[in-house]
């Protein structure tokens, strides 16, 4: 419960209330099977050092939970699980890449690695806010790290007032709770370019999020078991707000979601761009068997056109992730008018795909999908997609947050077919509920 702030030390019955409240925490949680470890707060180390750097000496408000009753809490009534201090925690600062678990927000608030006694630095640029930044995490545990998006567009509606349902209106920065408020807007140079629209605010604004977790995750997890764990900031939102989410306040998916539904995949295939132009597959085995799969990579363009297309049979052990196969500079032949595709022939994995360029300098047109709904019952519908070239950020949109979408926020490869369900317990739906959007 101590988090991004000073707590006091007095009067003894302030901490008489912490010792009783930690006390019936430890022995609440303490035969979970998920618990891995206790740490004694949020941040407050971190920012304390950062906000006094020139002074390693000054005394960290709360020191006295953190250092010496909750480490004795957790020993007398756990005895098991190990207890740190604060999160992020260990190396030459308390977000080191070099042991422990560390927060990334080099992304997003543009900050940069440092050691205890020196000065932080944070840039606000669009460079110093890129996703492409994640790469260089080399950290163990990547315990935070997120990326602002909008909510959906009904969410929006519900929130905002009609005549400021506008990008930067004074109630929709109202209802971004960080400082600045163009950090958004430098994610998205980056990735989609500016919004010229509300529309493009919401969608610019979930690519940027939604690409930045799937580059974010796909590395870490790439680096299994140097890098053997991320929790990203955030899932959901109590208030409806543009923020780190993925659910926004009233239960919507966003694009993130989705996308980190994908990436969390127990067995992922993905791509790994090297420096001098070719391409590596990888693929990140968290079962406990080895796997075996026959494997289809397809080089083609958005148009429709492939270019050249590999069978390939793939082993994994378990428990671990490694290439299992490369393709040089001219082979790859990367260009902004092609993508690589991944897809498994035993459906072990999620298909994948991997991009030459910034979404905003891909070479594609914006392809409308074919569209066909029906109902199986009064509370589900089959929407079946198809797109005659490559159909990106294909989406469904439904205003009811009792809605569910066994997949959305997804792209179609030419003439690819996909089937999603959408159901709702509490309500019949219809053909005319639902919007198919893309980009």
């Amino acid at each position: 419960m101590f988090a991004c702030a000073t707590y006091p030390e007095e009067p003894p019955q302030f901490v008489a209330e912490v010792e009783a409240e930690a006390r019936y925490q430890v022995r609440r949680l303490r035969s979970r099977p998920c618990l891995a470890l206790l740490c004694g707060n949020n941040e407050n180390q971190w920012i304390h050092d950062q906000v006094h750097w020139d002074d390693p000496r000054d005394r960290v408000p709360g020191a006295l939970y953190y250092d010496e009753m909750l480490p004795r809490i957790v020993a007398d009534l756990d005895g098991r699980t190990p207890y740190w201090p604060g999160s992020p925690f260990g190396g030459s600062d308390h977000a080191s890449m070099e042991s422990g678990n560390r927060h990334n927000w080099e992304v997003w608030h543009g900050g940069f690695p440092r050691r205890f006694g020196e000065e932080p630095r944070r840039e606000t640029t669009p460079e110093a806010v890129s996703y492409l930044r994640y790469a260089d995490d080399t950290g163990r545990f990547i315990s935070e790290f997120g990326m602002h998006a909008a909510p959906v567009r009904e969410t929006l509606r519900r929130a905002i007032p009609e005549d400021q349902l506008y990008h930067h209106s004074p109630s929709m920065d109202h209802h971004n709770k960080d400082e600045p408020k163009n950090k958004g807007d430098n994610l998205m140079l980056t990735v989609t370019g500016p919004p010229e629209d509300l529309d493009e605010y919401v969608d610019f604004s979930m690519i940027s999020q939604a690409e930045g977790l799937k580059f974010a995750l796909e590395h870490f997890r790439r680096r299994k078991p140097h890098c053997s764990g991320t929790l990203f900031w955030q899932l959901n939102d109590c208030w409806p707000v543009l923020s780190w989410s993925v659910i926004d306040y009233h239960g919507f998916g966003k694009a993130g979601y989705y996308y980190a539904r994908r990436a969390y995949s127990p067995v992922l295939a993905s791509f790994k761009a090297l420096p001098d132009g070719s391409i590596e597959l990888w693929i990140t085995n968290d079962t406990l068997s080895d796997i075996t799969d026959d494997v289809t990579v397809r080089l083609g363009t958005f148009e429709g056109t492939t270019i050249w297309e590999d069978n390939l049979r793939t082993g994994v052990p378990a428990n671990s992730s490694r290439p299992v196969a490369r393709w040089d500079a001219g082979r790859a032949s990367g260009a902004p008018d092609r993508y690589l595709a991944i897809s498994s022939d035993h459906d072990r994995f999620p298909s994948n795909r991997h991009f030459f360029a910034p979404i905003k300098d891909l070479q594609r047109d914006a392809v409308e999908p074919s569209v066909d709904i029906t109902p199986t019952g009064e509370h589900e519908l089959q929407v079946r997609l198809e797109a005659p070239a490559y159909a990106y950020l294909v989406h469904l949109e439904v205003p009811d947050e009792a809605t569910h979408l066994s997949d959305n926020y997804f792209d179609l490869e030419p003439g690819q077919q996909r089937t999603t369900s959408v159901t709702n317990e509490k309500r019949e739906l219809q053909p005319e509920n639902i919007k198919v959007r893309w980009r």
